[in-house]
């Protein structure tokens, strides 16, 4: 083969190229994923575009070739077929990333959100998600209304709560680069040493562990990275009135890993807990 041929774009090669895209993209998201590069659906954006591309110009050209070696009507009649195949499986493709693009969720578990108010308050809480909630207690409707005492005990009608609960499907996650690596048998110490500094007091901190130790299920050694308040905000938006004086939120990214691996450990800078006080905490599970 001449790399000058190679790259040389003709009308055949062109026409193909454009056909297979949709193909070639399914076939890139099935290879990235099987190399683990993304979060579920969510593969990096560039080495999918990149690889989607190689893989339909590829096609194009392999396309071009067997249709300028051709020479008898037996061949064809195969090209003819594989034509067809091919054209096919990149109508499939086309629906089968529509549907991937539909499926695209990501899913955060419990965030509890507590309020403590300075004084015994009617408090308004709105969540903007960047896609569904999915549960919700109390019910959320178009928001909560809810009488809050300066102690953190939160009704609505006669019902009470240590805090409001909702889970959601994002559309959307983007992780830090820095986070930290902790075997499993040292979570739970883990949670008892950096929790308190990012901010939990006792009771949130053992309502934490009562639901997370449940749900991180054994493995080895798990990666734990903090969302980031620019993530949060433009994914899964609190908007509270009145509007609180300190705001701490800590939603994990938990990964189980059969080896550790190196990753920077964030500088942990710890809140002061003045005035009115909102507290949220939750996760999401790999």
């Amino acid at each position: 083969m001449k790399w000058k041929k190679f790259f040389t774009f003709n009308k055949t090669r062109n026409i193909w190229f454009v056909v297979s895209l949709p193909l070639s993209g399914l076939l890139s998201l099935i290879l990235l994923m099987f190399m683990e590069m993304g979060f579920r659906f969510h593969v990096p954006f560039l080495s999918y575009l990149v690889l989607s591309v190689i893989v339909s110009y590829v096609i194009g050209f392999i396309m071009d070739s067997l249709h300028s070696s051709l020479e008898t009507p037996h061949h064809k009649k195969i090209f003819v077929v594989l034509k067809a195949v091919i054209a096919g499986f990149s109508i499939l493709g086309l629906f089968a990333l529509f549907a991937a693009a539909a499926l695209s969720t990501v899913a955060i578990k419990k965030p509890a959100i507590y309020l403590y108010p300075t004084t015994d308050s009617v408090i308004d809480v709105k969540l903007e998600v960047n896609g569904r909630i999915t549960q919700d207690i109390p019910k959320y409707n178009c928001g909560w209304r809810v009488f809050a005492s300066k102690q953190g005990i939160i009704k609505e009608n006669t019902a009470q709560f240590d805090y409001l609960f909702y889970e959601a499907e994002l559309k959307n996650i983007e992780l830090p680069n820095n986070g930290w690596i902790v075997e499993y048998s040292d979570l739970e110490n883990w949670f008892d040493t950096r929790l308190p500094k990012l901010g939990l007091n006792e009771k949130e901190l053992y309502q934490f562990k009562e639901y997370w130790m449940q749900e991180l299920k054994p493995a080895k050694y798990y990666e734990i990275r903090l969302l980031s308040k620019e993530f949060l905000v433009n994914n899964m938006n609190l908007v509270i009135d009145p509007k609180p004086d300190t705001l701490i939120r800590l939603n994990f990214y938990f990964k189980p890993l059969d080896k550790p691996h190196e990753l920077k450990e964030p500088i942990i800078v710890s809140p002061k807990r003045e005035g009115f006080v909102v507290v949220e905490w939750g996760g999401i599970l790999a």
